[in-house]
């Protein structure tokens, strides 16, 4: 198997700056010669990974490494989040991100989260079975009992995921 070829291509937002396919980011701020930046871990973003760049107007901005990734090879964002494919915040390369609804979002977070813990993903019966129970018992007693976050339980009442078990 050989490895990918690293594309890079310049950043819009971020005039002296590229972006690899490969999750890399790189300078030509302070000289003709590329520097690869490095990328941090940003405070209270879950493990996401972050690089301070300069803006065209000369204001230096936190940019989370997936989105500079994603804008540069995927497109403006629309309105939709970035969605790590396998559920590694650490891997920007292009081909592990997409676009997505913050449903998507969600079910990839429990599919991860499930395939750590080798359980399987809810499925129809159990979504069935938590609509029926959402009134009975709290939203943070449901996620215990079907092994998901309390934020799935919502998403599953309010039908923003798994539809078809209304």
């Amino acid at each position: 198997m050989s490895e990918k070829e690293e594309i890079w291509k310049p950043i819009s937002k971020y005039p002296g700056y590229e972006c690899s396919n490969l999750g890399q980011v790189r300078s030509f701020k302070r000289s003709n010669e590329a520097k690869v930046l490095a990328q941090h871990p940003i405070c209270g973003s879950g493990g996401y990974m972050g690089i301070r760049l300069y803006a065209a107007n000369g204001i230096r901005k936190m940019c989370y490494a997936h989105i500079l990734v994603l804008e540069t090879f995927h497109g403006p964002r629309p309105k939709f989040q970035a969605r790590h494919k396998d559920g590694n915040h650490l891997n920007n390369r292009d081909d592990n991100l997409v676009w997505g609804t913050s449903a998507e979002n969600i079910l990839d977070r429990e599919r991860h989260r499930k395939h750590q813990n080798t359980s399987k993903v809810l499925g129809l019966e159990k979504a069935r079975e938590i609509r029926e129970q959402y009134h009975k018992q709290t939203q943070e007693q449901l996620a215990k009992a079907y092994g998901v976050t309390a934020r799935t339980i919502r998403a599953i009442f309010s039908q923003k995921v798994y539809k078809e078990a209304a």
